[in-house]
């Protein structure tokens, strides 16, 4: 079991109880089950910056299964999963890797119905517009957002987690009913135990993931997702899933699928139904049931084939799930356009309303999703306008992050006519008339990069068309002065990289009026200010009040002289501190500058200081042992003299008494003077017993050192 349980994000927190019913199934079925932990990721927190990573982890969830498989040589696996990049990155191993595999999705939560209305996790996004907006205050948000809290599951729409559910089951990867079945429905047990014993008989029939998954079988995914709405991110990872198979999925096949297709399910995000009512309503065999004249035969983990599913599958409710005579719209859920702004791009057709299905208006044009926002919250933007939103593709962003939060805040802050385009991608949440997935990317010359603001863009659903009212010669200028102003911008990366990481403080100041024109981030800390503070303000708000020499001619006498300078500097909080400073010119622009090297100095200075009073007491010791080896000699004499006479008188002399006195006293000026010389010598006199021919008599004797 490759199991996908956190307990992080609600879809995921159920899935060790899920696995543990699968390792019965085995068990029961003649099998001995291994578990492994797969990574989960959860695109509505992970929104933002953070988003870039989401994408990539689809990789990252197929390479781990295929390392962990082939590794330990496993005879087949079952992938546990739920939210959106778990399901395809799970499918995307078993194509790749062939061997018997079942995919057990934990399946949707459930709505709280309150007061006849649903409500569910994703209405918090839009929560942040209508308070910006002025439609609610703080406080009543914060107490909306308990009726939005749904328990274990994938969200309850069709959004890409659920969408990816229902394209296992029509590939054929689940067991029937899987994608509908809620999260907390004990028939989702059920349907554990029988993905464990499933993977054992095709375990023992040899049934691999390719049988199941062929070219027919993801025409019906295709097919089946069209006429329930799904998730744009279809388009990404239907085809990633079927290169791993060995076949090919392109957009043609989607577009020419949803113009045979009607729409027959009204699922949130683009109608009132979750999927716990598609479930009660029959759920995907239903559905399969009302485009039967439309699937192709195809094998299945189950005893029977996607064909036998579809006859035997019974709609109960015929507004959830209606008759293809009776659909919600005369095609499918996802339509690809083509124009002057893109080779192809994707939107959610049945998500949009009637009035907006064709629609011009001006371009409004932002480089990052803060921008985007800050526009939404301010009322920058008009009824009408088309905002555009480039370099958010898998080069460009990088990972091709969803722009779900501004989608949510263009309907918080009550927007009707406005759309969206972008070389990003929507999730599956979004709803309204937004274009993404525009090929080529602005990152690699797409002409939506050539798009500025005032421009006036057409989009026709209907048509399949979308353009911006400028003739190619336009664009090609466009993209021309965009791609030199990429390589300065990219000149500008890398000299903000080597700038802000050098180790020293870096400033470039003005050579003429002193100026500061950029601080790095080492000096920033440095000092303590902001760069907002230093960036325009005369080099000299950085020196003390009391400092003499005006600061133009000091580094102008720095940079001719060369060297090093040391001066005071002003920290923000007002204490002086004292730094090293080099100056250099260097080219700027239309003129010169100057690149001042600044380190702070404190601890060199320190370490001076203790240099130079090492060295002054290396002299004194020196003074001090050629004064100490002069009294030695005298008093070697003063010493020996007293014990010769001593040696001469007898015991009752009256002179040994003196005579003593200056012998002892003698003894004690040497032993000073031998102090002295420890000291010159850098030493301290310190006895110590040492053994000598310890093996042979241990006599032990002190030794001074």
């Amino acid at each position: 079991m490759a199991n996908s349980y956190n307990n992080i994000i609600p879809g995921h927190i159920h899935l060790n109880d899920l696995t543990e019913a699968v390792k019965e199934g085995i068990r029961d079925a003649g099998g001995v089950p291994l578990e492994w932990g797969v990574p989960g990721v959860c695109d509505g927190i992970a929104m933002y910056v953070e988003m870039r990573l989401s994408l990539p982890s689809r990789e990252h969830i197929a390479d781990n299964i295929e390392i962990m498989v082939l590794s330990h040589s496993l005879d087949g696996w079952v992938g546990v999963t739920s939210c959106d990049k778990i399901t395809p990155g799970m499918l995307m191993a078993a194509g790749r890797l062939d061997l018997p595999a079942v995919i057990l999705t934990g399946g949707p939560m459930k709505a709280n119905t309150i007061n006849g209305e649903k409500h569910h996790p994703i209405e918090g996004f839009g929560l942040v517009g209508q308070v910006k907006g002025g439609k609610m205050t703080a406080a009543e948000a914060e107490r909306k957002l308990p009726s939005m809290i749904c328990g274990a599951g994938s969200c309850v729409g069709l959004y890409t987690a659920n969408t990816m559910a229902v394209v296992s089951e029509v590939l054929g990867m689940s067991v029937t009913g899987c994608a509908t079945t809620p999260a907390l429905d004990p028939l989702k047990k059920e349907q554990a135990y029988e993905s464990g014993t499933r993977v054992v008989e095709l375990i023992k029939k040899d049934l691999r993931p390719r049988r199941m998954m062929s070219e027919k079988a993801f025409e019906n995914a295709v097919r089946v997702d069209m006429a329930m709405g799904g998730s744009t991110n279809a388009v990404l990872h239907i085809p990633a899933v079927a290169r791993e198979a060995g076949i090919s999925v392109d957009l043609e096949m989607f577009d020419r699928i949803a113009g045979e297709t009607p729409h027959i399910c009204a699922i949130i995000p683009a109608g009132a139904y979750e999927m716990a009512d598609v479930h009660s309503a029959g759920g995907v065999p239903a559905v399969l049931n009302r485009l039967r004249h439309l699937i192709k035969d195809s094998e299945t983990v189950n005893d029977r084939s996607i064909a036998s599913i579809a006859a035997h599958g019974k709609a109960l409710d015929e507004d959830v799930i209606r008759p293809i005579e009776n659909p919600y719209h005369s095609q499918g859920g996802i339509a690809v356009l083509k124009g002057n702004i893109a080779r192809s791009a994707i939107i959610k057709q049945t998500a949009v309303d009637d009035d907006m299905q064709v629609h011009k208006g001006p371009a409004k044009v932002f480089h990052t999703e803060k921008d985007l926002l800050n526009a939404i919250e301010d009322r920058r933007i008009a009824e009408g306008d088309v905002m555009v939103l480039p370099f958010q593709g898998p080069c460009g962003a990088p990972g091709m992050p969803e722009m779900l939060t501004p989608t949510d805040a263009i309907k918080g802050a009550g927007y009707s006519r406005v759309a969206l385009i972008t070389d990003g991608r929507f999730s599956g949440a979004t709803s309204g008339p937004c274009v993404g997935h525009i090929e080529m990317e602005a990152f690699n010359g797409g002409p939506i990069g050539a798009i500025a603001d005032g421009d006036i863009i057409e989009i026709d659903i209907p048509g399949r068309r979308i353009n911006v009212q400028l003739s190619d010669a336009e664009i090609e200028e466009r993209l021309t002065l965009e791609k030199e102003c990429t390589l300065l911008r990219e000149a500008d990366q890398k000299f903000r990289s080597i700038f802000d990481g050098s180790m020293d403080g870096l400033l470039i100041v003005g050579s003429e009026d002193g100026r500061i024109i950029c601080v790095n981030k080492r000096l920033r800390t440095l000092l303590g200010f902001s760069e907002d503070a230093l960036v325009g303000k005369s080099f000299d708000v950085l020196l003390p009040t009391e400092t003499e020499q005006p600061p133009k001619d000091m580094l102008k006498e720095l940079q001719v002289c060369g060297g090093v300078f040391t001066q005071d500097f002003m920290h923000a909080d007002g204490h002086v501190f004292v730094m090293d400073l080099m100056a250099t010119l260097v080219p700027w622009e239309e003129g010169w500058t100057i690149l001042c090297t600044l380190r702070d100095a404190t601890e060199r200075i320190g370490l001076e200081m203790q240099l130079r009073q090492a060295q002054k007491m290396e002299a004194i010791g020196a003074l001090a042992g050629g004064v100490a080896h002069d009294l030695n000699n005298i008093l070697s004499g003063l010493v020996s003299y007293p014990e010769l006479l001593l040696m001469d008188l007898p015991e009752e002399s009256h002179l040994r008494k003196p005579i003593l006195t200056i012998k002892r006293s003698g003894e004690r000026a040497v032993a000073i003077v031998n102090d002295l010389l420890a000291l010159a010598r850098r030493g301290v006199s310190a006895g110590e017993f040492q053994a000598l021919n310890m093996k042979d008599c241990g006599i032990l004797i002190p030794v001074f050192k």
